[in-house]
């Protein structure tokens, strides 16, 4: 029919622009070469390297793959009359771990036909004639900044009620990555094979249809303004098709606060320009065409929806750290647990069979990890005050009654016991009895200036203080308990300055520790009993202070999560050797990704524990100093921390506690 061939006549001289261009096409040139969305056709057509939006699902598929949310666009222009007119539509969504989906079509129809006989006269109603291309595209991410991209086409021509179909596949490739030049930071490159499969549609006895090309591309974009609320874009495209010319595409896009943007651009002959506007999720965009054939408007829509993958990564990643918290807070509870639980096991079955130094010392493990257990705190000093009363017992057994008098009476200071009155009662009536009873006091004397003299003052205290029990009219013992006391009261003063010092110079958690220190030497002192108030009260105000500042920290200045994602092989691997108790293992992974970007996740707070629990593995196998080395790590990692500090100081005391005793 003579009508079939205007009707392609017709296609074909709206898509070429300028007409001449496509001669040596011999007629094989593709309706929709025009394109789809006013955005891309206002920056020239260059769009294999454009990304954003669900159109280059009509240019380079590739492209789909940095599609951030669900997006529903459409695009519509008339042409010539109201006759005739162009539109397309795509609906694509990303999924985060299996890549983007989109299905998209595209229109040129002609309505109002007149039929006429071989005559040329009018011959029944008018007719409409169509072709429509229907697509399925997909694309994910190969590497990071790199995807691949595919669509399946269908063409069909429709005319009356004559149909033909044919089917195509285009493949593409993108490329987008951060740089450092002068003239941009951002780089993006794209390759698409369109018709590997031509889709080729039988119109009458003739077969016509899109033929087999190529189109590649390259955007570079970069802010202007100082504020970088704005970004210039600049694309270039080269279209060369088997049957055809190379076509040049070139555009640029100048974008302000990401809601506006101003377009141009040169579409192999023509000019085109264009603006955009963003209100929330909906895009509203404007092109403008002239060519030899016509003038066009070109308007099109963009509604997105659902949840951004940047969001779905974060929510992931918040799951995932939510779920690596739990099983490292399960781990941790299960060590502590098991590790207080066994050792007040022990400590309990010591006890019971009279070894009280044992017990202490099991006691004492306990409050390195819980200050506040009360069974521990009351078991140690029981402890400590049996096997004190025991060592007495040997003294009394020895004859040395001052000695052990004054071990009873220290004792009895610290627990009540009914046995500890009547040693104290018997070593009394022994020494009453004593024959050399100035003997007994020169002893007594001789020991608290040795203890004078190696600044032990409490010791020399209270060998003064008893002597004077025993004689209270020893002159000289009295003036050595005035000395004594003065000296104790000056490393009482001491003590309280250097809390203050720590305050001053805002290291709270020393201060902490050292006021605790001072609370448990000096019982119902009110100077140590307020420091340590304030001491906590100004740590937890600057933990709260600190925290805020690493949030705003990682908000303002983190890197973007896709730079960070070599780190999670040594991350996973950390949480796996610390769940399983391989804390050396896990200090080993977790080291690196720490000293690469300390606000990785949770990997901070996590090598703290494994710092710690590595300690506490060394410190039952009684490896002090290997021990103290591991929690004096955690001190790197956070100089404050209030548990490695209280770690080495108790380790440093039994350290020291157990030399005296071979001493």
């Amino acid at each position: 029919m003579r009508l079939i061939g205007c009707i392609t006549a017709f296609t074909l001289a709206f898509a070429a622009a300028p007409a001449a261009a496509h001669e040596g096409a011999g007629g094989a040139t593709s309706p929709f070469t025009l394109g789809a969305g006013a955005r891309t056709i206002a920056m020239g057509g260059a769009a294999a390297a454009v990304w954003g939006g669900s159109w280059p699902l009509m240019y380079n598929p590739a492209g789909l793959g940095f599609l951030e949310r669900g997006e529903l666009s459409a695009f519509h222009t008339p042409l010539f009359d109201s006759d005739a007119a162009y539109s397309s539509a795509v609906a694509a969504y990303p999924l985060l771990d299996m890549g983007t989906f989109a299905l998209g079509i595209m229109q040129l129809s002609v309505d109002g036909i007149e039929r006429r006989d071989e005559t040329n006269l009018i011959s029944g109603d008018p007719f409409g004639s169509s072709q429509t291309r229907y697509l399925l595209g997909y694309s994910r991410t190969l590497l990071s900044g790199l995807t691949l991209g595919v669509d399946f086409k269908l063409d069909r021509f429709s005319q009356g009620g004559y149909t033909a179909n044919g089917f195509g596949f285009d493949a593409g490739l993108g490329f987008d990555r951060a740089i450092e030049t002068p003239l941009a930071d951002r780089l993006s490159l794209g390759l698409c094979a369109i018709n590997i499969v031509e889709p080729l549609v039988k119109v009458a006895d003739e077969e016509s249809g899109d033929p087999r090309g190529v189109r590649a591309g390259l955007a570079v974009s970069r802010p202007i303004a100082g504020s970088g609320r704005d970004r210039l874009t600049v694309a270039v495209d080269i279209e060369k098709a088997r049957y055809g010319d190379v076509r040049l595409h070139a555009g640029l896009e100048y974008r302000l606060l990401d809601r506006i943007a101003a377009r141009g651009g040169w579409d192999a002959g023509d000019a085109v320009f264009g603006f955009g506007f963003e209100a929330g999720p909906v895009a509203l965009d404007y092109a403008f065409r002239t060519s030899d054939l016509d003038d066009y408007h070109l308007f099109s829509i963009s509604v997105g929806f659902g949840t951004s993958i940047p969001e779905k990564l974060a929510r992931r990643r918040e799951q995932r750290e939510q779920e690596i918290r739990l099983q490292i807070e399960t781990e941790i509870e299960r060590y502590e647990g098991g590790f207080v639980e066994d050792a007040l096991t022990q400590a309990r079955t010591a006890f019971g069979e009279g070894r009280y130094t044992e017990a202490a010392g099991l006691y004492e493990r306990v409050l390195m990890l819980e200050p506040e257990n009360e069974e521990a705190r009351a078991g140690s000093e029981r402890a400590s005050v049996l096997a004190e009363t025991a060592a007495a017992d040997s003294l009394y057994e020895a004859g040395d009654y001052a000695e052990a008098l004054l071990v009873y009476r220290r004792s009895a200071g610290r627990i009540e016991s009914a046995g500890l009155d009547e040693r104290i009662a018997s070593c009394e009536a022994m020494i009453a009895r004593a024959a050399d009873r100035r003997r007994m006091l020169d002893q007594i004397f001789a020991r608290g200036l040795e203890q004078y003299s190696n600044r032990d003052w409490e010791g020399a205290y209270a060998a003064f203080r008893e002597l004077l029990d025993i004689e209270p009219d020893h002159a000289l013992a009295r003036s050595y308990l005035v000395k004594t006391g003065g000296r104790i009261e000056e490393d009482r003063v001491r003590a309280l300055r250097r809390i203050d010092e720590r305050l001053a110079s805002g290291r709270f958690a020393e201060a902490v520790d050292l006021a605790r220190s001072g609370v448990s030497e000096h019982p119902g002192d009110a100077d140590f009993s307020s420091r340590l108030d304030r001491a906590e009260r100004l740590r937890a105000q600057d933990e709260r202070r600190r925290t805020a500042a690493e949030s705003a920290a990682v908000q303002t200045g983190a890197p973007a999560p896709e730079e960070l994602e070599h780190l999670r092989p040594a991350y996973e691997k950390g949480v796996a050797y610390f769940r399983d108790g391989k804390y050396e293992l896990a200090i080993q992974e977790w080291e690196p990704v720490w000293r690469e970007y300390p606000q990785y996740e949770k990997v901070e707070d996590y090598l703290v524990k494994a710092y710690q629990f590595r300690g506490m593995v060394l410190y039952s196998m009684q490896r002090y100093d290997e021990a103290i080395a591991v929690w004096e790590r955690v001190l790197a990692v956070d100089a404050g921390n209030e548990k490695a500090l209280r770690y080495i100081r108790r380790t440093k005391e039994e350290i020291e506690q157990f030399r005296n005793l071979k001493g």
